[in-house]
């Protein structure tokens, strides 16, 4: 179940708006919104690493953490399968691509291993080092620059060339969809409206709805200049921390 933008606007303005601190306008709030919620979505890679580490190096710990993030993220998990022509190793990456997982030939059944195009570079010199079919590997390229400059990584070339055509399942996490507060002005004032065409709840597990609620406060705050704003939002985090334990 993904997290309700209405939800969140609502109590990011009665928090904002306590002892007249600020009003955040829906465009800024989308704005905030966005930010909040891909800084939130990477950390979920960062938290993933750190728990499959402590589960290696500490015996039980770590398990349950592991599995927390990966309902976390599981919603965005998505497999494609492209099928690449003979004589050519490079493929595009699907829209909204966010992070590989896995690239494999799924007609033998082999896993790509990733290698930087350094290494691969010194790799594919060498005959002893070189990709084989039964050993294959792949690199991320094609930096994609588009008209406001903003740039990333779109392809994927692997090694060896294919000498038939195959077939590649590529298994990877997509960006969450931008959220979008909208709305229609009746008398001047901005109205929720959940029937509009372009209306974009947050992507992420309903449990980061207070996490997205102080992010976005905190993000308000630096923008407005109001370090109240981004406090109140702490504040409040805590005290339903605090009903919680009671």
């Amino acid at each position: 179940m993904a997290v309700n933008i209405d939800n969140v606007y609502q109590k990011v303005l009665v928090i904002a708006n306590k002892e007249q601190r600020g009003y955040i306008t829906p465009q800024e709030f989308n704005l905030f919104a966005d930010k909040a919620q891909l800084e939130i979505y990477d950390g979920y890679f960062h938290d993933l690493k750190m728990a499959n580490y402590k589960n290696k190096n500490q015996k039980g710990v770590g398990f349950d953490e592991v599995e927390m993030v990966y309902q976390k993220i599981s919603h965005f998990k998505n497999t494609v399968v492209i099928s690449q022509t003979a004589g050519d190793n490079t493929f595009e990456l699907p829209d909204r691509h966010y992070l590989i997982n896995n690239v494999a030939n799924a007609d033998l059944g082999v896993e790509f291993k990733e290698l930087s195009m350094k290494k691969v570079l010194y790799t594919e010199a060498n005959p002893l080092t070189r990709a084989t079919t039964s050993r294959p590997v792949y690199v991320q390229v094609g930096l994609n620059i588009t008209v406001d400059g903003v740039g990333g990584i779109n392809q994927v070339r692997i090694y060896p060339t294919p000498t038939v055509d195959t077939s590649i399942h590529l298994d990877f996490f997509k960006k969450p969809e931008t959220p979008k507060w909208a709305y229609v002005v009746v008398q001047g004032k901005a109205l929720y409206n959940a029937s509009a065409s372009d209306l974009q709840d947050f992507e992420l597990h309903i449990s980061e709805e207070e996490n997205l609620v102080t992010r976005i406060l905190g993000l308000a705050g630096v923008a407005m200049r109001s370090p109240d704003i981004a406090q109140a939002g702490i504040m409040d985090k805590q005290s339903i921390k605090q009903s919680q334990n009671d």
